[in-house]
């Protein structure tokens, strides 16, 4: 009996976290029908931000067993990103989603859908790319 009452109790769950992502989704499409840029443009800004920064990643670090995975959301840093995401990554291995890798919730950017991936961070190589390619053009 009390297993199934913690089964029922964890689909709940899980069908709240799904019913966010689906939110999440409409949002993304009212946004940009109304050609929202910025957060002060917008009535349901917060609700966005809520969802994505920190309902969603509170409800998936339920599942997480372990404490070194951080789960992080952004949907804006200054204007509203065109593709907002959620990442699970390693402490051990990602300091943050600049660098390293993670696994990442990638939202449509027209709220057709949601993609799991496996993306790494790209600041740090493209940081050094830029000074190796300033000390090849002093060269010439």
């Amino acid at each position: 009996m009390k297993k199934m009452r913690h089964n029922i109790f964890y689909n709940r769950r899980e069908f709240q976290m799904i019913d966010n992502f689906m939110q999440v989704l409409k949002l993304i499409k009212e946004k940009r029908t109304n050609n929202v840029v910025k957060k002060s443009d917008w009535d349901k800004g917060d609700l966005y931000k809520t969802l994505v920064h920190d309902k969603l990643p509170k409800q998936l670090k339920v599942h997480i067993k372990e404490d070194k995975y951080s789960v992080v959301g952004k949907v804006a840093t200054g204007n509203y990103s065109k593709v907002p995401w959620i990442s699970i990554y390693d402490e051990n291995i990602t300091k943050e989603t600049k660098d390293g890798y993670y696994l990442v919730y990638l939202f449509h950017p027209e709220g057709e859908g949601i993609y799991l991936s496996l993306n790494q961070g790209w600041s740090k190589i493209s940081i050094c790319f830029r000074g190796i390619k300033m000390l090849q053009n002093k060269e010439h």
